[in-house]
């Protein structure tokens, strides 16, 4: 591991009071400065650089260890020893106050109890800005394996191929975790990804059918298409867009919606939207992505789709094409073709996903349906990934909310090991 990198430090016990007892004693006097280690003399512990990593991997595999599996859970994030002690410390006050439950991922605290696993949901993205060149890469090299065997290249359209290998590499180190979704909900490209998780297609298939996807969106699309984000919901976009030969092509949130057509005819909604004093952002995009000026893509997607094996769902995953589970009347390889012209429904297909959970988890690079889908339902509480991060600790905050909430999370395969070459260098893009 590199100095700054981020560690998962997991605690429970049988009661609250137990739990408080162990968290004061690492949390040490209000006026120390050092972080306490079973067994080991930290007086230099605060130097920084490797010494203060490895003292605070130290700690938490110590602790990952001596777990005996009581349902009152505690977790901490922390990149260094400071931080570490900071997060503790709040810990005592909530346990002080008679807190019971505490999702702080902005602290790195987390706070629970529970006797049974969480039931968790997975949102696959379509985006991510500066998809890879995150701490996870690095340090995980299950992870640079995932992006190695993508052989993403590096043209503009390599980009969604990076989105999936990210989301692809997340789901796979929370699982080697022991942590793992009930259902999922897939975003525009993120469809493929989450049919693949659900079984229908092998990874390698779904890469090769990601890189012809982005490789015919590209080419076989009508031109002089746009598409703009109205701060907006879905039936005033709508009714906005009515008069212009204009389509809803996303219906993202209450209070966003995503609106595609002819360029000229783009603009004069967007004026009009401003004009009733709501944001509006033009996506710098050359075609009118999910809307039936991009049929000519969606054909070429579905004579790919007719080359690979395709099979039925084996976990449930709700469609942003329909905003219901695909059942097993349901064809995958059609929504899969339907969805590159087809409106994505996310706001429907997530309130629907999300009703019976208790966390939802963003896999692969960036947050944007992270902050969407805690819009759509503000109770449950919503994580990312994020595998851009320099210090991997969103992953780490999804094992420790998970650990909070009941899940049996296995530190080990995860632990600090010797670091992988960072053929992940950073690249800017953003799929569709």
């Amino acid at each position: 591991m590199s100095a700054g990198d981020a560690e998962l430090l997991l605690l429970d016990a049988a009661g609250f009071g137990e739990l408080r007892d162990r968290v004061a004693a690492l949390a040490g006097p209000p006026s120390g400065s050092e972080l306490p280690e079973p067994g080991q003399d930290l007086e230099a512990e605060l130097t920084g650089g490797t010494q203060a990593a490895g003292s605070l991997a130290a700690l938490a595999a110590e602790l990952a260890g001596s777990r005996a599996g009581g349902p009152v859970r505690a977790a901490v994030v922390a990149s260094d020893p400071v931080g570490a002690r900071r997060a503790f410390r709040a810990l005592v006050e909530l346990l002080d106050a008679g807190a019971t439950k505490a999702f702080l991922p902005d602290d790195g605290v987390f706070l629970g109890r529970a006797t049974t696993p969480p039931r968790i949901a997975y949102l696959f993205p379509a985006q991510g800005g500066k998809v890879v060149g995150g701490a996870v890469w690095r340090r995980y090299p299950e992870a640079a394996e995932v992006l190695r065997a993508a052989r993403p290249g590096d043209g503009a359209d390599a980009e969604q191929v990076r989105v999936v290998a990210g989301s692809l590499a997340a789901a796979r180190l929370l699982g080697m975790a022991g942590v793992d979704a009930h259902v999922a909900v897939g975003h525009s490209l993120g469809e493929f990804t989450a049919l693949s998780w659900a079984g229908c297609l092998d990874p390698r298939a779904l890469l090769d059918l990601v890189a012809e996807r982005a490789r015919v969106m590209a080419s076989a699309s009508a031109g002089g298409g746009a598409m703009a984000v109205l701060g907006t919901g879905f039936d005033t976009a709508a009714a906005l867009a009515v008069a212009e030969d204009v389509g809803v092509a996303g219906d993202h949130a209450p209070d966003e919606t995503v609106v595609a057509g002819p360029a000229d005819a783009v603009d004069r909604v967007c004026e009009a939207a401003r004009g009733r004093g709501f944001r509006v952002h033009r996506l710098r995009v050359p075609h009118a992505f999910h809307t039936a000026h991009v049929s000519g893509a969606a054909e070429a997607v579905g004579e790919a789709l007719g080359r690979v094996r395709i099979t039925a769902p084996e976990r449930e995953v709700v469609s942003t094409v329909t905003a219901r589970p695909v059942g097993p009347d349901d064809d995958p390889e059609a929504l899969l073709r339907e969805q590159v012209r087809r409106p994505v429904l996310f706001r429907q297909a997530v309130a629907r996903a999300l009703r019976d959970v208790d966390l939802a988890v963003e896999l692969g690079p960036g947050r944007v349906l992270a902050g969407l889908a805690a819009r759509v339902v503000p109770d449950v509480p919503v994580l990312a990934t994020d595998t851009t991060s320099p210090d991997g600790a969103p992953l780490l905050a999804v094992l420790g909310a998970a650990h909070a909430l009941g899940a049996e999370v296995d530190l080990k395969p995860l632990l600090p090991r010797e670091e992988v070459p960072h053929c992940c260098a950073g690249h800017a893009g953003v799929g569709r």
